[in-house]
């Protein structure tokens, strides 16, 4: 039997769209965005909101756990390992001055995921051959001049 983790990488390797939005878009109902995210062919949605504090938070997820749950899409959240329960996210995505990805993989739990920013190919490189519970499950490449 998988672990929910591995079950997680497999929807994770699926995914060919990779959705972040904002806990408000435009100061609108997240709703009708996600969906159309996913109709879109999304297969992860993250939400990625630097300015709200953790209850409020919590309550913006509700919508994109929903969506995902609606859709079987993965809910990733940004930068907060700590929230990923409360949120009942899939997985949290850090950035390259935030937590570790080991920190963030003991904060999330056995079963999340945890994805990692990078921005060089020096970090690529050492995130690719990172081991253990070092080693992120996704990497996102950006900005690329």
């Amino acid at each position: 039997m998988q672990t929910r983790r591995e079950q997680r990488s497999e929807r994770l390797a699926a995914a060919r769209v990779y959705f972040v939005c904002e806990a408000r878009p435009n100061g609108a109902d997240p709703r009708p965005l996600l969906d159309a995210a996913i109709r879109g062919g999304a297969g992860i949605i993250q939400l990625r909101d630097k300015e709200l504090a953790a209850e409020e938070l919590v309550e913006a997820a509700r919508p994109f756990r929903e969506a995902a749950d609606a859709s079987g899409a993965l809910f990733v959240l940004n930068d907060r390992p700590d929230l990923v329960a409360a949120c009942r996210a899939d997985g949290v995505h850090v950035g390259q001055d935030d937590v570790p990805v080991a920190e963030a993989r003991e904060l999330t739990g056995a079963g999340a995921l945890v994805g990692l920013s990078t921005h060089t190919e020096a970090q690529v490189e050492k995130a690719s051959t990172a081991r253990g519970e070092e080693r992120p499950d996704q990497l996102s490449v950006g900005p690329v001049w």
